[in-house]
């Protein structure tokens, strides 16, 4: 796969993805086609009964034998998408180091990351794990300030709540994004040099506060250009299912189910977007983590004095 030897704009960076991803798309879909249908397959059958159960529960329905069934299958589809998750991660590091140039082939990097699987998936979840946290702590804060805000109808009101969310608007929007890039270090670290957990702790500090703005900048561009994608991808099928949800109500209908087969056609249009997320995604992080040492650590040029030592 192509790999950037110059430092590049954050567009840039983002464009290649995408172009990469269009260049190798067959090989890309057949990495991630199973992992990602089995998540958002899963996705759909444990909401679908999860839903219904929870209906069944809201309804104060005694807990029997007619709910033991829609419980299990809950529960499996819960452990059958922790594995896709899991799966799509492994798939997602051996892309990466394929991108990078470590490896030659998945299954190269498959044996590659060997016994470390269980290091990458920690590390995947510790790099997500600051993002969320100030993600509830931004919907606690939202909560606090509904309190606080002025109920009756006031220009005071507007002006209070301009303020506050305004802020808290963009307080959590570069706290996430710079929290964000340095999980992303950390997880490209743990895959790419191999380093422990706790190596690679301070490996990621340092790289990230390289470049910390730009880095937040990277991560906000990354996630808009995703969003875009779902939203042409899953788009026209939401605006369908809010009309066809208002019309429901309109007619009285209150508890609206959507066709069997217009779910089927939601889960395969859900996987696809998937696969291309995946894509993109992982592509733009290995890419980000080359330009970053490209930019401040010459990467290229140590390359290079490998490939004139070795020819001499």
């Amino acid at each position: 796969m192509y790999l950037p030897v110059a430092p590049r704009t954050l567009g840039d960076l983002v464009g290649e993805s995408v172009k990469t991803f269009r260049t190798h798309a067959r090989f890309i879909f057949s990495a991630f086609f199973w992992p990602s249908t089995l998540t958002c397959t899963a996705m759909a059958i444990g909401s679908s009964f999860a839903t219904r159960l929870f209906g069944a529960i809201s309804r104060m329905e005694s807990f029997g034998p007619a709910l033991y069934l829609p419980c299990a299958i809950v529960l499996a589809c819960v452990l059958v998408w922790t594995g896709a998750v899991g799966w799509s991660v492994i798939r997602g590091s051996e892309m990466v180091r394929m991108v990078l140039g470590k490896d030659q082939s998945l299954s190269a990097a498959a044996k590659s990351l060997g016994s470390r699987v269980a290091a990458v998936i920690c590390a995947s979840l510790l790099s997500n794990l600051p993002a969320v946290v100030l993600a509830v702590i931004t919907f606690l804060l939202l909560t606090f300030c509904r309190t606080i805000i002025p109920a009756q109808e006031s220009p005071l009101r507007y002006l209070y709540s301009g303020i506050l969310y305004g802020l808290l608007g963009v307080i959590s929007t570069v706290s996430i994004a710079l929290s964000a890039i340095w999980g992303t270090l950390y997880f490209m670290v743990v895959i790419a040099e191999g380093l422990s957990l706790k190596d690679s702790f301070k490996r990621s500090l340092d790289l990230a506060g390289m470049r910390l703005l730009r880095g937040g900048s990277f991560i906000c561009l990354l996630i808009l250009a995703l969003l875009l994608i779902y939203f042409v991808i899953e788009g026209p099928l939401l605006i369908y299912f809010a009309f066809d949800e208002v019309l429901a109500r309109k007619a009285g209908i209150a508890d609206h189910q959507i066709a069997l087969w217009w779910q089927v056609i939601w889960t395969v249009i859900d996987t696809i977007s998937s696969i291309i997320a995946n894509g993109v995604f992982y592509l733009g992080m290995a890419y980000y983590y080359n330009d970053l040492l490209l930019r401040a650590e010459g990467a290229d040029m140590f390359d290079r004095l490998d490939k004139i030592k070795v020819l001499k």
